[in-house]
């Protein structure tokens, strides 16, 4: 792990000192926590040649990657009613809210490409 010359005593009770030009906050204070996808059903994931499909990125990608992998984005039917939908960019953070498993609950990810 990187050593850095000054570190600082922190209130996170798991996390005895940070480095001393980190900042410490909570993320609800540095943007926004939603799940996925809304008002989709089944049948809206298996129109391959749907020409309204656009690309989105499944569970697995957050789970077994630390940086979200462009090639295994997958398809879902997006019509124009479904512009509600969330956009993502270049930077984002993504977290396992629920899983199959226990061990993949709270694994994160980030977005590096545009």
């Amino acid at each position: 792990m990187k050593q850095y010359a000054k570190y600082k005593l922190t209130s996170i009770n798991w996390i005895d000192e940070i480095p001393s030009h980190w900042e410490e906050t909570r993320l609800k204070y540095i943007g926004y926590l939603y799940a996925g996808l809304t008002g989709k059903s089944g049948d809206d994931f298996k129109q391959i040649a749907n020409p309204l499909n656009k690309p989105f990125i499944p569970f697995t990608n957050i789970a077994n990657n630390i940086k979200i992998d462009p090639t295994q984005l997958e398809q879902v039917v997006m019509s124009e009613e479904d512009d509600n939908q969330n956009r993502v960019m270049k930077g984002d953070l993504f977290f396992m809210m629920s899983s199959e498993n226990f061990d993949d609950v709270s694994k994160s990810t980030i977005l590096t490409n545009d």
